[in-house]
């Protein structure tokens, strides 16, 4: 198979839903034994140049007409117009790989990319290149050493990108081009010369969803108000899977604190060991803490390595999230023109009617916690969620979920807990037991 980057036209992409079973996720631990072991050298202007990958920044992101996901690997540059991500998927077992580029010009904004995608094997072997205007397709390049495609017209104007000169063509007929956020990927049978859509598996990927890399632009850099500098290990390896992630409760949750618009700022920061009094104010040992002065506008999270390195990554997620909420709850009871809840109340008034963080996060967040939980266990922790699969042969639950959004809130002064009756706490107890058995070990290799 040959894993390329084509111009294609949607109508082909029913032919994938007969042969998905060919096409495979390459795992996050998978990605990484590829590229740490393939040649890494690639030819680029003449010159030999070492590609670095950022393992930590690793996403899988979605493609159309699968339920399989696309491995994106951000690739370390400095140049703040520059941003290359190594794109991975499995094809009849054999996992393909593609470098797409991102050469950005000087008009071009967070918003509207103006610049060249370059696409190339790993080696630096030439394979796409196109420009576009404002997010919107303009012109095919190509190298300007030739171009045998008999159906491509050299155009005049050049283009200079780390591949080389690249030269404008045509392409003729004309079909549904590329965006800055959709790029057409193509996957070609074996041994087929086929460049046209006949044949071959049509993908869509949303190219600006994630993996971002070190190319990010100054822009983005001011706009980032949550600072994770004294974050490491497993915690900072799921802290960045988790803030990539395209959850609406965790963009909303999180968009609370980026951007100049944000009264707060967080500071979330590993520590060997967290305590914090307990419901009958003895001093003991936590998961994490959040902790916010009055007429200070900085939230700190604290988050116990120990802790996280001894519990299963779905429920360290867990406690990053919780901890998350509480720096939420803080912000909201703190600013200064309050939010509303259900277009009639604000938030201070739910919060006296519930009394303390934990009845609040019990009452309003459990179903949200539960859903981003879900979802990251089954995206984000693919061996985790196949070995629960494996081991207890079923899919896990949407109880399971909940009960693992539970850890942490069980306590005698949390009003939703204490209503629930004692069939309802022990299934739950129960099932979050299984929790356990789960890996342990960072989804994040160094």
């Amino acid at each position: 198979m040959l894993f390329i980057g084509c111009i294609q036209s949607c109508s082909t992409e029913e032919s994938l839903l007969e042969n998905n079973a060919t096409i495979k996720t390459v795992t996050k631990e998978e990605a990484i034994l590829f590229l740490k072991k393939h040649e890494t050298t690639v030819s680029i202007s003449s010159k030999n140049a070492t590609l670095a990958f950022d393992f930590n920044k690793i996403t899988q992101e979605n493609l159309t007409n699968t339920s399989e996901l696309l491995t994106v690997v951000p690739v370390i540059n400095k140049a703040k117009n520059q941003r290359t991500r190594a794109l991975l998927l499995k094809v009849e077992n054999s996992i393909e790989t593609i470098l797409y580029r991102e050469y950005a010009d000087v008009s071009s904004t967070k918003n509207n990319f103006t610049g060249v995608i370059l696409m190339t094997k790993l080696n630096g072997d030439f394979i796409r290149a196109y420009r576009l205007k404002n997010n919107e397709y303009d012109i095919e390049l190509a190298p300007a050493k030739g171009n045998k495609a008999a159906k491509n017209i050299i155009a005049s104007s050049n283009e200079t990108v780390d591949g080389g000169e690249l030269q404008e063509v045509v392409i003729a007929p004309k079909k549904k081009r590329n965006t800055s956020k959709q790029v057409y990927l193509t996957l070609m049978p074996s041994g087929s010369s086929n460049t046209t859509e006949e044949g071959n598996y049509v993908f869509i990927w949303e190219s600006m969803g994630g993996g971002d890399g070190s190319a990010e632009t100054e822009t983005e850099e001011e706009d980032e108000q949550i600072d994770t500098t004294e974050l490491k290990g497993k915690e900072k390896c799921l802290n960045d899977l988790l803030t990539k992630q395209d959850n609406p409760f965790v963009k909303k949750l999180l968009a609370n604190f980026q951007g100049d618009g944000s009264k707060f700022d967080i500071k979330i920061i590993s520590k060997d060991k967290v305590t914090n009094k307990d419901e009958d104010g003895k001093l003991v040992e936590v998961n994490g803490k959040t902790i916010f002065t009055n007429g200070s506008n900085i939230i700190t999270i604290e988050i116990n390595t120990n802790r996280i390195n001894s519990h299963s990554s779905l429920d360290a997620v867990r406690t990053i999230l919780h901890e998350y909420v509480h720096a939420d709850i803080f912000r909201k009871l703190n600013s200064i023109t309050n939010e509303v809840v259900n277009d009639s109340t604000d938030f201070k008034q739910i919060f006296e009617k519930y009394g303390n963080h934990h009845s609040t996060i019990a009452a309003l967040y459990i179903q949200s916690m539960k859903e981003v939980l879900k979802e990251f266990h089954k995206t984000k922790l693919p061996n985790c969620y196949n070995g629960y699969k494996n081991y207890f042969d079923e899919e896990p639950s949407d109880d399971f979920y909940e009960a693992i959004a539970w850890n942490g809130l069980k306590e005698k002064n949390v009003k939703a807990w204490a209503n629930l009756t004692q069939e309802e706490k022990t299934k739950i107890e129960t099932l979050a037991k299984r929790d356990n058995l789960l890996i342990k070990a960072s989804p994040c290799l160094n």
